[in-house]
């Protein structure tokens, strides 16, 4: 591969130099450095809601740590493998995080199974192929005009190309969508045809990678002209790079909580001699960026104050089972009654501190009883006896239950019932079995 830098460092390269009838020794390789900012999988979170005992994660404090590496000086280039868009399609909310990702300068963004799910309206009104910088090199978009197959960013004295690959597999939850609006090309065809346009213009080609960890093993067999491969889907957190032949392979975990730096120093042959990888997490120690957090704010108020859908980030309880306080429960069940009010349910709202908390959807959702319902708590009248996880978001009740409780049950309780809130993001140390057990009565 001719490498861009190289071409101006000639003579510094070469082995031997003559001066006064004289050889001089060769000269150590010249290398160049450049630090790799890379995020995946942020799955259109944007604060963090306190809920897991590390508080990571946020936006806003994205901003900020991109912010301080700008400030470094040092060349740097800013990546996304995708899934920054939310599973629950909702417009509102997925157009502030495009608002805030462009704010942000990414120098590449490319996309994820939930960046699809919108549809191609949204691609043309919300994401027009010049609003962020995306690169898709094997799909094509219906309707929408054609996307990047690839980049060339420019940084220091190094010109890095940058293409994407995602396949079938990864749309396996939302296939349907794909089939209708969509098209793929194979995606090794089609990164192995963008590494020859690229290879005589660029230093180093990054793959932004949205297959998942074992084919991105796969992607850099089939293409060792690879030298970094940036995954997702398979949401890994790779403390120390993975290394395919010269590829090396990073993922930065999932829902935003840690932005990776990949430091890597490139010879004069476009060969990568050292990287360092570091997982940096998004904690309480870095601040937020106020121009983003005044976005989300803004947001949220106009959530609150009903200005647009209302985003439900829960399953509501299902419109054939009741909305009821625990206190209509409690006469007939009253010893399960008295070991509910030992329990964190019975109080769940006490664990919002924040006003802003307490109407913020994000938070109602897991923190009330019924909310998303419009017989359920509401942020506009705050109902005291909803301000719980109530009886009934946990065994679902036929309405038919309070005439005839002998001859009608209530739904039994899953696993599903529980990770409706206590899922990966929220509660990342959840056993079922384990918790079941702290709450049964």
């Amino acid at each position: 591969m001719i490498h861009t830098f190289s071409k101006y460092l000639w003579a510094a390269a070469c082995g031997i130099l003559i001066f006064c009838g004289k050889p001089l020794p060769a000269s150590p390789p010249i290398t160049q450095s450049v630090m790799v900012v890379y995020t995946a999988d942020g799955n259109s979170v944007l604060t963090n809601c306190g809920c897991s005992t590390e508080n990571l994660g946020g936006i806003e404090r994205r901003a900020r740590l991109f912010q301080q590496i700008r400030d470094a000086g040092q060349p740097a280039v800013f990546v996304d493998s995708g899934d920054f868009l939310s599973m629950a399609s909702i417009w509102e909310r997925d157009s502030l995080v495009v608002d805030i990702l462009e704010r942000l300068a990414y120098d590449a963004i490319t996309l994820g199974d939930q960046d699809f799910l919108n549809g191609p309206d949204f691609f043309k009104s919300i994401l027009p192929p010049d609003r962020l910088p995306l690169v898709a090199t094997n799909v094509t978009i219906q309707q929408v005009a054609p996307l990047a197959a690839s980049r060339i960013v420019q940084t220091g004295e190094l010109s890095i190309g940058i293409v994407s690959a995602v396949n079938a597999r990864s749309f396996f939850f939302v296939e349907e969508i794909i089939e209708r609006y969509w098209s793929l090309e194979d995606h090794i065809a089609a990164v192995t045809r963008e590494i020859d346009n690229l290879q005589d213009e660029v230093d180093l080609i990054i793959c932004l990678s949205h297959l998942g960890m074992q084919k991105d093993r796969e992607l850099a067999d089939a293409c060792p002209d690879l030298d970094i491969i940036l995954g997702a889907h398979s949401k890994d957190f790779t403390t120390e790079p993975i290394v395919v032949g010269n590829t090396y392979i990073v993922q930065p975990g999932a829902y935003g909580e840690y932005v990776g730096t990949l430091q890597v120093s490139v010879d004069d042959q476009g060969r990568i001699t050292d990287a360092l990888n570091t997982l940096m997490p998004l904690n309480e120690s870095v601040e937020a960026e106020p121009v983003t957090m005044a976005m989300i704010q803004q947001f949220q108020e106009d959530q609150q104050n009903g200005n647009g859908a209302v985003d439900v980030y829960v399953a509501p309880i299902p419109p054939q089972y009741l909305v009821a306080p625990a206190a209509q429960c409690q006469p007939c069940h009253a010893e399960e009654a008295t070991h509910w009010q030992t329990t964190k349910h019975s109080h769940a709202i006490d664990a919002l501190t924040q006003d802003i908390d307490r109407r913020n959807p994000e938070c109602l959702s897991c923190h009330t009883s019924g909310f998303g319902r419009s017989d359920g708590y509401t942020r506009e009248f705050a109902e005291t006896a909803l301000a719980m996880v109530s009886c009934v978001d946990c065994h679902f009740t036929p309405t038919e239950h309070l005439l005839n409780p002998a001859g009608v049950n209530v739904a039994e309780i899953s696993s599903y019932t529980c990770t409706r809130c206590h899922n990966e993001m929220n509660s990342p140390d959840f056993e079922y079995l384990t918790y079941r057990l702290q709450i049964d009565h």
